[in-house]
């Protein structure tokens, strides 16, 4: 009885380090890209309406689909704390939904979150 109460430990412990280890990446996660997506969107208003005034923005962000969810696919590291990561979103613009799935990078700031960069 000791003998399988050990293995049962035993390979809950192996359980436990995979799922840990799967885990771990130092790439953004998916909420990470949402916010990195949601924040040069706003960028882009912003920088529409402090050059063609309200209207402009309004047009643009109008123009812009609304970002229902993305999945990270996987990420690889290009160069110390940037990361090209491959990315589906789905997305929706007048009650069309749809999905694509596109590369970009990823670096994290010194405030901890993720920006895209070139």
């Amino acid at each position: 009885m000791k003998y399988v109460s050990a293995r049962m430990i035993g390979m809950f412990g192996v359980v436990l380090s995979i799922a840990a280890l799967a885990g771990c990446s130092d790439g953004p996660s998916n909420s990470e890209v949402m916010d990195s997506i949601i924040a040069q969107q706003n960028k882009q208003i912003e920088m529409l309406q402090s050059i063609g005034g309200k209207d402009a923005a309004e047009m643009f962000g109008n123009m812009v689909p609304s970002i229902e969810s993305v999945d990270v696919q996987g990420c690889e590291e290009v160069r110390k704390g940037t990361y090209r990561c491959s990315v589906e979103v789905e997305a929706s613009l007048d009650g069309k939904a749809s999905s694509e799935v596109a590369s970009a990078n990823f670096s994290k700031r010194k405030d901890g979150s993720w920006a895209i960069t070139d």
